[in-house]
């Protein structure tokens, strides 16, 4: 699946789970809600990553290299869950994820070319 498919089959679960739409909706104060709700969960997520990783830093740091790496399931479970709401907030914002990271892309190029490895 490319990024719109995945965008399209995220709204339809939503949908079927929750009755959400997170498409941009037309009244402004709906849309700021939505985006609301949106920023909290992709929030949420990426701090239960952060989570995970400071458990794995702990066992690391006790020489626990095993235990370390039994959370890395954990830590593709909450990317995709990070993953899930950046696409919900890409349908919120009415953009294509893909065309914007293209373009952020050629910005850092441009940005970061300085700290290019010869």
């Amino acid at each position: 699946m490319d990024i719109k498919e995945l965008n399209d089959f995220q709204l339809k679960m939503s949908k079927e789970w929750f009755g959400a739409d997170h498409r941009r909706p037309e009244d402004f104060q709906e849309f700021m809600k939505r985006l609301q709700f949106g920023t909290i969960a992709l929030s949420g997520e990426v701090g239960e990553f952060a989570n995970v990783v400071k458990k794995m830093i702990r066992f690391s740091e006790l020489n626990q290299q095993k235990k370390a790496e039994e959370k890395i399931d954990d830590l593709k479970e909450e990317l995709a869950d990070v993953f899930a709401y950046t696409l919900i907030l890409s349908s919120t914002l009415g953009i294509s994820l893909e065309d914007e990271y293209l373009k952020k892309m050629e910005k850092n190029k441009e940005r970061f070319k300085n700290f290019k490895k010869a």
